[in-house]
């Protein structure tokens, strides 16, 4: 094994010194506004970012607001723009996250609401032949035909008896039929001791439709193919089996757009997302197919793929029963392959018959679709069964209309949307948080002839409605909801969004049984519905609530809430990082264009922004949370920060700290409060990055006092985690079988261990040197396991091992290529083992394709991020590049901020999935884009890399406080800003491509007044750029000479005349001036004794920069002349952190600290260096 020094570290440790004491380099009080780079193009606005596209985000939310519109509702959500503009809330109460579905939804009425209903039997049908539901009447329109059979119209349906004394009876309707126009003959029969169907055409005998059968239901029947002809004819239901036969409805219509009468089950499929052992299969009585379930656990589903149009079809009517006893049914949509339920039309329930579904108004799908049809059977006890007849898509006889065309727009300030209906015009919407309390959608109508914008809500409990207030308040799940409606709405209201849609039986206030109110508003003016929360329930929120909503019904309150919101997110982008360069280099762009990237760029820092989640003080804790997604799903963090995984939201803390760090640091404080007393953080156990997270926001901030704030958790959690080296929920062990408790994890052991440098680095700058030493040696002690855990006895690199399964094979043990690949950024791995990870890699590896070939199974930002890193320290610069680019441009493809990404599958589109939206995908767009253009900010101390063809740049950054840019200009990096102004930073370095280089404080400009001098003269230096008012050294190099101490001006200046010593060997040498970290030299030559003196007036050396050093001015300071050799601990860091200056070298008139790209550990050279990666490996 070779002896590599940890550059790295040692960088990240003079980082440490800058901000140690009067050795720092001050730091603001508040964060000020980086000036903006000649090369930066124009401010980003919220018009910039609008999004129209098909694969926009929904989802929007304000920082103060406990409110996220348009939530998740699963990890395979469907999150497409819907065409009646569905909205779904989600509201934090008691760390829970609470959902209301259907809040508001945009449709469109043309006359008053009709006073009937139409039949559900006619299948859309809007002038159906036959539509018989045995109302008023009945008895007229039917007559005896057969042994005396006599017909009453009942609450149930129409009741055929037999004659007294007969078993059997029949009566008729006599109607002309077209069985070309009008085939389908559908029947509903609600009870029989057994019924029977036929036909008589006219002068001819009867044709059997259904023979005697018990079987209750509804059952269609095509009459063209029984071979029935067009012409006057006489449908006869009948009553057998010593009984009455109970009929529904009968009728005859047009055949649907869609229909399976479950005659061919080979399109239903049991391979599907909740199958659970289901089986189907023909019904017994021969009628439509029987769903069966075993399981334990309740339900059971099958599913089928439909490809509809749901503007011509868009109900779903399904015909249900019978039931098998205690058993229940449900209906939702799903994928095309029976995964990812975007959908539930039909919660659990016992009822039997025909239901219809108006799909486009539940899913705001219009147009052509192709999805899946999934149908359960559930609830106990088992086994569960559930017979199906029929299944059809057709039109609609709603009263409320889908639009003809709608337009969805995404913009950072609000929700958008424009709905056309054909002839009679159009209207939009904007969904707009008027306050933290407060949303409300302003409709403006456009030309709207014969008809109203209708909007319809859902709400799922009784509700408080108050008629003269015009407010509709609901109270559930610990928190208060309210609809707020226009004084000139009418409003009514039903039992369910398919009888509002009717428009019949609306009622002027709700009954016990409504859940859905409608409300027609102005066509010819703009008006509003507000939406108003509130925490608790009672009378106080109920008001409170009320008050929000009424007031979001207020239009110019609601105008000047959006003109808010919109200066408000312009301000926002205005203070976001801006990257110069965001085009691919290295890998094919497959269409997706730099204007792509800088747009999801800017939307990753505002969805950082509006994933922030506001104290929630009745869980006990004032502080916010940047939760894992507001949005999301996501609710197993600790007991008072559930919305936040100790993972994903600790990326997003580090990157919103450059634009809301006040926030970032109440987030991370907030966490952090919840570790306890033995240094564990209840909730889901995650891969350590807590101590980086709080170094960062150091390094970002200067914030000292936080900083402190946060170390005692940051130290009780190191120790714990050492202790917790995998994934506390579940072992991954295949089978099962083994604990979590026997596991341990790569990713956890090698995040632990660098996380405990960023530990060591923050007890420096807080005086804990004796805490440094210790999360040094704990970091050792992780190294050694690691090397000793995760290689297999032949040297191949593996994720897993189990205490109690030592034998476990490498295929039990090897894991995912992205998890394992993380061990690249682990300093102190010999070359044998770093070799084993990166083939690993290497086999997945694959530049043509997608996220580079390496996400065939999972690609997380944080593994991601510590790959890119390691590639670029192991040298692999355009391997690294690739990776860098492929992975930015593949998310971008998905348009989505995800907890996971995955190659498409034969070349279809990348796949997002996982956790949806979450800080995950936020930080991985972020960290990409500022590396590839020449920033990586893991290091917390501003770090530069120079990849191949990059001429990019990130201006609006901050360095303990102070604004910095970075640009890259040929083969330099150029810094601007305060930070770069600061004592002895070089604002100009050479970059090799590829290598890292921390900020350097070594180019303080020194002028020598001659070039060269005899030795035993004197020579007088000026130097600028230090450390005010702070002690001095002047030495002469390379072997150190003392030649005078002194104390710089209040302006950080010197002026001291030295006198070169006689005895100091001719030839070329170099005075070195040293101020706490702060450095800077010139070249200066000795001639012997006794000769004539050098040039005076000579110019000085030019440390680290192209620019011209800072002519001699200001006062001298005081300062002492010396003849001897300065000590061997002259150097300040020397003195500081003995055995760091092997980390800096001189070189070129320049001191910079590269990381280096084949990084070691701090552990002493016993640690690996006798494992080469031979068969030693795990034993």
């Amino acid at each position: 094994m070779k002896d590599r020094t940890s550059h790295r570290f040692a960088a990240r440790t003079v980082a440490a010194v800058l901000s140690v004491g009067a050795l720092a380099i001050p730091a603001q009080t508040a964060l000020a506004a980086s000036p903006p780079d000649a090369a930066s193009t124009a401010p980003v606005t919220v018009a910039d970012l609008a999004d129209s596209s098909s694969a926009q985000q929904r989802w929007i939310s304000e920082p103060d607001s406990r409110i996220a519109l348009n939530p998740s509702h699963s990890q395979t959500d469907d999150a497409r723009p819907k065409a009646d503009n569905g909205l779904d809330t989600m509201f934090y109460a008691d760390q829970q996250k609470r959902t209301t579905d259907g809040v508001v939804r945009n449709t469109f009425t043309q006359g008053e609401a009709p006073t009937s209903v139409p039949p559900v039997y006619d299948e859309g049908d809007a002038s159906p032949l036959l539509s018989e539901t045995f109302g008023e009447g009945t008895s007229s329109r039917w007559r005896s035909t057969n042994n005396g059979g006599t017909i009453s119209a009942t609450a149930q349906g129409g009741v055929v008896t037999p004659a007294p004394g007969t078993d059997w009876g029949a009566v008729g309707r006599d109607l002309t039929l077209d069985v070309d126009t009008d085939p389908v003959l559908l029947v509903s029969v609600a009870a029989a001791a057994k019924w029977a169907l036929k036909i008589a055409p006219e002068g001819k005998g009867d044709i059997v439709v259904q023979n005697d059968v018990a079987t209750t239901g509804t059952f269609a029947y095509d009459l063209k193919a029984l071979g029935i002809p067009s012409g006057k004819a006489t449908i006869k239901l009948f009553a057998s089996g010593n009984g009455a036969a109970t009929f529904r409805a009968v009728s005859v219509h047009a055949r649907p757009a869609f229909v399976d009468d479950f005659s061919d089950l080979s399109a239903w499929r049991t391979n599907v997302q909740s199958n659970n052992g289901a089986t189907i299969a023909p019904a017994a009585s021969g009628h439509g197919a029987t769903i069966t379930s075993s399981s334990r656990d309740g339900f059971g589903a099958v599913a089928r793929t439909v490809t509809v149009d749901l503007s011509a079809s868009p109900v779903l009517t399904l015909a249900v029963g019978p039931l098998s006893t205690g058993s229940q049914w449900a209906l939702k949509l799903t994928g095309t392959d029976g995964s990812g339920d975007f959908a539930t039309i039909q919660n659990d329930t016992a009822a039997t018959g025909v239901f219809s579904y108006d799909i486009a108004a539940l899913t705001g799908r219009t147009g052509v679709q192709t999805f899946g049809v999934k149908l359960f059977s559930t609830k106990t006890p088992t086994p569960t069964s559930a017979t199906f007849t029929r299944i059809s898509f057709h039109g609609s006889n709603s009263w409320t209309q889908a639009p003809t065309a709608a337009t969805n727009t995404w913009n950072p300030q609000s929700l958008d949307w424009t709905g056309t209906y054909g002839d009679a015009g159009s209207y939009s919407t904007r969904d707009v948080f008027v306050d933290a309390d407060t949303v409300s959608r302003l409709v403006s109508p456009a030309g709207l002839r014969g008809g109203a914008p209708t909007l319809t809500g859902n709400f799922s409990d009784a509700a408080s409605w108050d008629a003269a207030g015009r407010a509709l308040t609901v109270t559930r799940d610990g928190f208060t909801r309210a609809v707020g409606f226009p004084a000139d709405a009418q409003v009514l209201f039903f039992d369910t969004l398919a009888a509002a849609s009717l428009g019949a039986g609306g009622t002027t206030a709700p009954t016990t049984s409504s859940r859905t109110w409608l409300a027609l508003l102005p066509a010819d003016r703009e008006s509003a519905i507000g939406l108003g929360y509130a925490y608790g329930t009672g009378d106080a929120p109920a008001r409170a609530a009320a008050a929000s909503a009424v007031a979001g019904t207020d239009t110019s309150a609601v105008r000047a809430a959006l003109d808010s919101r919109t200066q408000e997110w312009n301000d926002y982008l205005a203070r976001v990082p801006a990257v110069t360069d965001f085009s691919l280099h290295a890998v094919d762009a497959v269409g997706v264009s730099p204007e792509a990237i800088r747009a999801i760029y800017y939307r990753a820092f505002v969805a950082l922004a509006q994933t922030v989640v506001p104290p929630q003080p009745e869980s006990g804790i004032s502080h916010s949370q940047v939760a894992t997604g507001k949005a999301a799903t996501y609710n197993g963090g600790s007991a008072r920060n559930r919305a936040s995984a100790s993972w994903d939201s600790l990326l997003g803390i580090q990157y919103l700290a450059y634009t809301e760090p006040d926030l970032a640091w109440d987030s991370l404080i907030g966490m952090l409060a919840d570790v306890e007393s033995d240094g564990g953080l209840n909730g889901e156990s995650l891969p350590s990055r807590k101590a980086q997270t709080a170094w960062m926001l150091y390094s970002v901030t200067g914030d000292a006092e936080k900083l402190a704030q946060v170390y005692p958790a940051v130290k009780a959690h190191m120790t714990w985690s050492s202790e917790h080296l995998a994934w506390n929920i579940d072992s991954h062990f295949p089978g099962g079988g083994v604990s979590a408790a026997d596991e341990r994890d790569a990713e956890f052991v090698n995040s632990l261990a660098i996380d405990l440098q960023y530990a060591a680095q923050s007890a420096r700058v807080l005086g804990r040197d004796a805490d440094a030493e210790g999360f040094t040696t704990l970091r050792n002690t992780l190294l050694a396991q690691y090397q000793e855990w995760f290689f297999m006895p032949d040297g191949k690199a593996v994720q897993y091992y189990w205490t109690s399964r030592p034998d476990a094979t490498y295929d039990q043990r090897k894991g995912t290529v992205n998890y394992v690949g993380t061990g690249l950024h682990l300093p102190g791995l010999t070359d044998g083992e770093t070799a084993a990870i990166m083939a690993r890699f290497d086999e997945e590896y694959d530049p043509s394709q997608q996220f580079a070939g390496t996400a065939s199974d999972a690609l997380k930002a944080p593994d991601a991020q510590f790959i890119a890193y390691g590639l670029l320290e192991h040298g692999q610069t355009r391997k690294a590049q690739v990776y860098l680019e492929a992975t930015l441009r593949d998310i971008t493809r998905t348009h989505k901020f995800s907890e996971v990404y995955q190659a498409g599958k034969n070349g279809a589109e990348p796949i997002s999935r996982g956790e949806s939206p979450t800080t995950f995908g936020m930080a991985h767009v972020i960290d990409n884009l500022w590396i590839l253009n020449g920033f990586r900010s893991d290091e917390g101390t501003p770090t530069f890399v120079r990849l191949p063809g990059a001429t990019g740049g990130v201006s609006g950054l901050n360095y303990l406080g102070r604004p910095l840019a970075v640009g890259i200009d040929g083969t330099q990096i150029a810094l601007t800003g305060d930070a770069a102004g600061q004592p002895g930073v070089c604002d100009r370095v050479d970059a090799t491509e590829g290598q890292s280089i921390a900020l350097s404080t070594s180019c303080a400009p020194v002028t020598l007044s001659r070039t060269s001098v005899a030795a035993g003269e004197k020579v007088t230096l000026h130097a600028s750029k230090l450390p005010a008012s702070t002690p001095v050294r002047v030495e002469l190099h390379s072997d150190p000479l003392l030649l005078g101490t002194a104390t710089t001006t209040a302006e950080g200046t010197l002026d001291l005349e030295v006198t070169i010593p006689a005895g100091v060997e001719t030839g070329a040498h170099t005075v070195v001036v040293t101020s706490g970290v702060a450095s800077g030299q010139a070249g200066l030559a000795v001639t012997p004794a006794g000769t004539p003196g050098g040039d005076d007036g000579g110019t000085g050396g030019t440390p680290g920069s192209n620019g011209t050093p800072g002519a001699p001015a200001g006062s001298n300071g005081t300062s002492t002349g010396a003849n001897g050799l300065a000590s061997t601990g002259g150097d300040l860091l020397s003195v500081l952190l003995p055995g760091l200056m092997a980390a800096a070298a001189l070189a070129a008139g320049l001191i910079v600290l590269r990381v280096s790209r084949r990084r070691a550990a701090t552990a002493d050279a016993t640690h690996g260096s006798s494992r080469t990666g031979s068969a030693e490996h795990g034993e």
